[in-house]
C-alpha cells in the first residue's frame, strides 16, 4: 500500500510492523488537497524536500523517558547516544546530516554534536521542547537527504557557559567567549569522559585559565553549577577543581574528619560584609568513579545534589538585600590550580545565572547516564509483507 513502511524498533525486544507514515514525514503520500508541510513539496504523489533530492533513507524513533519527574520540563537538552548499529558511517558531517523533529508537533529541534566517531558512537544533545511526566517521542533522520537545525547556542540558551571538555583549548558551547587555555608549566590531557571526552587534571600543577571567566555568575541573584567529577583517590588532602584568582576555591575536594572524601563550594554574597549568608555546601564523593554534582541558589536556599538527587539544603540566615548577590567568582575562573590541583577527571561543567529545578537536575543526570533515550532501529527499505 502506498505510504506504508516497515520499522524495526530495537527496544527491549525487536518489534516488527507496518505503519502509515504521517504527513510530516518525507516520503509520505500526498494529493492536491492533502499536501505536505513546510520544508516538503508534493511531487508525483510523494512528499519530497523543497530543496530537491531524495528523502533521507535512515530514520529512527527515539523515546525519551522522564523517569519519576513530578513536572513537565520545557526546552530541556537531552543527551542521545548513537552507536555503530545505527550505521553512523552514512553521515559524512553530523552538523549537516542529522535532523531531529518532535513526533507530535513535527517541529524541528535544535541540536549540538558533542562527539562523533563514524566507526564508534556519536554523542548528540537535542533540545526537546516539551519533556512531559512520562515519555516524549522524537524522530531522527540522518545521512544524505537529512538537514536539521544544528544550533549549539540555542540548545544551551539556559546556561551562561558550558564546557564539554572535548580537547584543549576548551570551547564554550554557549558562545565564542569563555575559552579555557592551559597555563604555562601546567599539565592536562583529554581523557574518556562520562559523556564524550573529559579534562584530565594532573596534581599538583594542572590549571586551565578561562578567558574573562570573572564575568560568569559574578553578582548573580540566582546560580547553578553542574559538573561531573572523577577523583582518582581519596588521598592527598585538598585538591582544587574550580578556583578564582587563587583567593578561594569555588569547588575543591578534601578528606574530612571522618576520613570521607567531600566536594565543597564557597558561596559568598556581595554586599554582605559580615558574611551572614556565606555558605559552604558539601557533598560526599565516591573516589575512582564518576560523580554528578550540582549546586543551585534560588534567592533564599542553596541546594546540593549528587547523582541527580538532593542531598542537603542550606537556608540563608536572613533574606538577602537587593544589593546582595551570590558571588562565587570575584576574580578569574580556573579549572584546577597551580600547586594544589586535584588528580582526576572533570567533565561537562556548566554555569547558569538561574536556579535549575530538582526535576531539571534529575533529568540531566538520567540523560547523561543513558537512561532516558530508547532508540528505535533504522527503517527498512523493503516491506513485502505490507498489504
Amino acid at each position: 500500500m502506498a505510504g506504508m513502511r516497515c520499522w524495526a524498533l530495537a527496544l527491549a525486544m525487536t518489534l516488527g510492523g507496518c505503519y502509515e507514515l504521517p504527513s510530516s514525514v518525507c516520503g509520505a503520500t500526498c494529493t492536491a488537497t492533502n499536501g505536505c508541510p513546510d520544508g516538503l513539496r508534493c511531487s508525483s504523489g510523494v512528499c519530497l524536500p523543497q530543496s530537491g533530492g531524495a528523502c533521507p533513507s535512515n530514520r529512527l524513533t527515539l523515546t525519551l523517558d522522564n523517569g519519576s519527574a513530578m513536572a513537565t520540563l520545557q526546552n530541556v537538552p537531552v543527551a542521545v547516544t548513537l552507536d555503530a548499529a545505527t550505521q553512523l558511517d552514512v553521515v559524512t558531517d553530523p552538523k549537516q546530516q542529522l535532523e531531529f523533529t518532535d513526533a507530535v508537533t513535527h517541529a524541528e529541534l535544535a541540536f549540538d554534536v558533542e562527539s562523533w566517531d563514524p566507526n564508534g558512537t556519536g554523542e548528540v544533545w537535542v533540545k526537546v521542547a516539551t519533556l512531559p511526566v512520562g515519555k516524549a517521542v522524537v524522530d531522527l533522520a540522518y545521512g544524505p537527504g537529512a538537514a536539521g537545525h544544528y544550533a549549539p547556542t540555542e540548545v544551551w540558551s539556559d546556561y551562561a557557559a558550558i564546557w564539554h571538555m572535548a580537547g584543549l583549548p576548551l570551547a564554550n558551547s554557549t558562545s565564542p567567549d569563555f575559552v579555557g587555555s592551559l597555563l604555562a608549566n601546567s599539565t592536562a590531557a583529554t581523557e574518556p569522559g562520562q559523556i564524550g571526552s573529559a579534562l584530565g587534571l594532573v596534581a599538583p600543577n594542572s590549571e586551565i585559565d578561562v578567558v574573562d571567566g570573572a564575568m560568569l555568575a559574578s553578582k548573580s541573584s540566582a546560580y547553578t553549577l553542574e559538573l561531573w567529577l572523577d577523583p582518582s583517590s581519596g588521598a592527598g588532602g585538598t585538591g582544587s577543581v574550580i578556583s578564582n584568582s587563587h583567593s578561594f576555591n569555588i569547588g575543591r575536594t578534601y578528606v574530612d574528619s571522618m576520613n570521607m572524601l567531600v566536594f565543597q563550594i564557597d558561596l559568598h554574597f556581595y554586599g554582605d560584609p559580615m558574611n551572614t549568608n556565606t555558605q559552604y555546601p558539601i557533598v560526599h564523593l565516591a573516589a575512582g568513579e564518576w560523580n554528578y554534582l550540582a549546586f543551585t541558589f534560588d534567592g533564599s536556599t542553596v541546594w546540593a545534589y549528587r547523582n541527580g538527587a538532593p542531598v542537603d539544603r542550606y537556608p540563608l540566615a536572613s533574606p538577602p538585600a537587593i544589593s546582595d548577590y551570590v558571588n562565587p567568582s570575584d576574580g578569574g575562573l580556573y579549572f584546577g590550580d597551580t600547586g594544589m590541583a586535584i588528580d582526576g577527571l572533570l567533565d561537562e561543567v556548566r554555569i547558569s545565572n538561574q536556579a535549575m529545578t530538582a526535576d531539571w537536575i534529575a533529568a540531566q543526570y538520567r540523560s547523561m547516564t543513558g537512561q532516558p533515550a530508547i532508540l528505535g532501529g533504522p527503517m527498512t527499505t523493503a516491506c513485502p509483507e505490507c498489504p
